[in-house]
């Protein structure tokens, strides 16, 4: 039974992560398909969900995998603690989406 319990839920975190990430980087996608696409070529607003599936589709075209350095620097141990680790791939995972909706939106005042 535990061996179960250790098994879930670091996968059940791990995939409620990857889907918040999901619908993070289709958040962006929206928000920045209202403040480019549609004023410059009057399309309709885009919703959160099919931008979650199309910034999924794009990235089985784009290499967006995730490479944790176990080894970082002042590390004592090559397999890090799972908070440790999972706190880092969720940061990666957000880096991106929030990144460009920054930039985009400071580009967005320029227009």
């Amino acid at each position: 039974m535990k061996a179960l319990i250790n098994f879930v839920i670091p996968n059940g975190i791990t995939v409620l992560i990857t889907l918040g990430a999901a619908i993070l980087n289709g958040l962006a996608l929206a928000i920045l398909w209202g403040w480019f696409v549609v004023p410059i070529f009057n399309l309709p607003q885009l919703a959160t969900i099919p931008a979650t599936g199309l910034a999924l589709m794009f990235g089985y075209f784009t290499d967006e995998r995730i490479y944790y350095e176990a080894n970082k620097e002042g590390a004592k141990d090559e397999n890090p603690p799972f908070i440790e680790f999972i706190t880092d791939v969720f940061a990666a995972m957000c880096k991106k989406p929030l990144a460009t909706l920054i930039l985009g939106w400071v580009l967005h005042k320029f227009m």
